[in-house]
């Protein structure tokens, strides 16, 4: 397994003076090593690594040291032709001046930056952007009424408002909206929204006899909310018996839970996600074939992200490389397809969206956590 070097004051004067002798990319890879955002960092590293090219190497500097801009020059002292990161958003703001100057190619994989310069290109996956494009696929339904529902959190209003414009500006079907706190229980909740009353004792009922009626109906029900949320409410509202045509949501991945849910449930799902684990595209089998047997565990949307930016620079040049990204189209990633960069160089992706027959194929596969 190939490990990134973590520069050290030592490592940057002994790599600054080789570098006119090493051949192939050099990637500087500037993330966090410690707090929640390790395991991110550690899987996306572990993706990139089966990407690129075997010349390629890789330079770490370590964010969590809040040394950021020295962490960054070291990084250009070492040689690298281009810098992935940082991931989060108060650390590109913090250098984002000195990244622009250098004129170095920068891809930002999670966060993006405040403002635009010809060096930067974002390429990640976006909820804000899977919000739309799930407007889109929902007001191309044949169905006449929609409800949204989202959890109380900065994201999913985010993603309710980006939702709303998005159905609005060219949908003309009824929708209606409930905001929600997360909790435990989301039995009040689905009663109180579908208006859902008992009418039968289940002890005493004959089998095809129906127990609760409710009076509120919609075609389609969208939940933006935590997964186990979004797969609660959805569950929920199988046991009240409260059967829209469609139930749709974003940001879901393939994991136990949901293919441990109810067929009835699991046949009106459907979802965009991050990384659909079970597609069949050769790419997609030979990462998970690859990713398996170098780390003996299977991959999360992190590595497959690494994966998609490492084939993005796999046989490049720190000379060409900028041109490469800003015409590139069409690239079958593991995240979806990017369309092309666009004039602000962040990558516009169509992602994939998961129904019944995608879980289906999931829950045949061998699947580990």
């Amino acid at each position: 397994m190939r490990k990134a070097v973590v520069l050290t004051g030592i490592l940057v004067y002994i790599l600054f003076c080789l570098n006119s002798f090493a051949n192939g990319l050099k990637i500087g890879y500037l993330a966090p090593s410690k707090g929640a955002f390790a395991t991110f960092s550690e899987s996306f590293l572990n993706g990139l690594y089966l990407g690129i090219s075997q010349d390629t190497s890789v330079i770490m500097q370590d964010s969590s040291n809040n040394n950021l801009e020295q962490d960054l020059e070291n990084l250009y002292l070492a040689g690298a032709d281009v810098v992935i990161g940082p991931f989060i958003a108060q650390n590109i703001n913090k250098i984002e001046k000195k990244l622009c100057e250098s004129d170095i190619v920068t891809i930002l994989p999670f966060a993006r930056a405040q403002y635009n310069c010809d060096n930067i290109f974002i390429y990640n996956y976006d909820p804000i952007e899977a919000a739309k494009q799930l407007a889109n696929k929902v007001c191309l339904d044949n169905s006449s009424s929609v409800l949204l529902m989202y959890s109380y959190s900065n994201l999913n209003i985010m993603k309710k408002n980006a939702f709303i414009e998005a159905f609005s500006s060219f949908c003309k079907k009824h929708l209606y909206t409930q905001g929600f706190d997360v909790r435990k229980n989301y039995d009040d909740l689905v009663r109180s929204i579908f208006n859902v009353q008992k009418i039968k004792d289940e002890g005493i009922l004959l089998s095809d006899e129906d127990v609760f009626i409710h009076s509120f109906d919609v075609d389609n029900v969208i939940i933006f909310a935590p997964q186990n949320d979004f797969l609660s409410i959805a569950n929920m509202m199988d046991y009240y018996d409260v059967e829209p045509k469609n139930i749709f949501s974003t940001d879901v991945t393939i994991n136990e839970q949901l293919l441990s849910t109810k067929r009835g449930t699991i046949k009106k799902i459907h979802f965009i996600t991050p990384y659909y684990l079970c597609n069949n595209s050769t790419i997609n089998r030979e990462f998970l074939e690859k990713y398996r047997k170098e780390y003996q565990t299977t991959p999360d949307f992190m590595a497959a992200l690494g994966f998609d930016i490492g084939r993005i620079l796999k046989d490049s040049d720190r000379v060409s490389l900028k041109a490469k990204l800003a015409s590139m189209s069409d690239f079958e990633g593991l995240i979806g397809t990017l369309l092309f960069f666009d004039d602000n160089h962040k990558a516009l992706i169509d992602y994939k969206m998961v129904n019944y027959k995608e879980i289906r194929i999931c829950k045949k596969m061998t699947f580990k956590q």
